[in-house]
């Protein structure tokens, strides 16, 4: 009978790459969504899935520099314009718990709020 080659136990192996994916998945995640949002296709993507923006002509990235034509949201009874919004800010500044904006302005900003539903009548008899 032929003898085996012995096994060699690698007990190490799988608690290896359980501690891996734990310490790597976040890190990737991370990159992803920073890559994402340092590209023009990553940013308009993201501003698509935000429920009742629209944008026109948009161009930069969130990190960064950002604009538009037209910006338009509407949303809980509020609806909002802005005919050339600019953007331009440090996030790297989030790390100090500050805000840095070099640069926040629209040629025009149009807010209209809806009368609430719920409003009582204030008419005396």
């Amino acid at each position: 009978m032929p003898a085996r080659p012995p096994r060699h136990k690698r007990w190490w192996f799988w608690p290896l790459v359980i501690v891996l994916l734990v310490l790597l998945l976040p890190l990737v995640l991370v990159a992803i969504v920073l890559l994402a949002l340092l590209t023009d296709t990553g940013t308009a993507w993201t501003i698509d899935q935000i429920p009742g923006l629209q944008t026109e002509a948009d161009q930069g990235s969130l990190l960064g520099q950002w604009q538009a034509e037209r910006l338009e949201w509407r949303g809980y009874g509020v609806e909002v314009l802005l005919l050339a919004p600019e953007v331009d800010w440090s996030p790297s500044c989030l790390f100090e718990k500050t805000l840095c904006l070099d640069t926040l302005k629209a040629e025009q900003i149009d807010v209209t709020v809806q009368p609430s539903d719920t409003a009582e009548d204030t008419r005396t008899g």
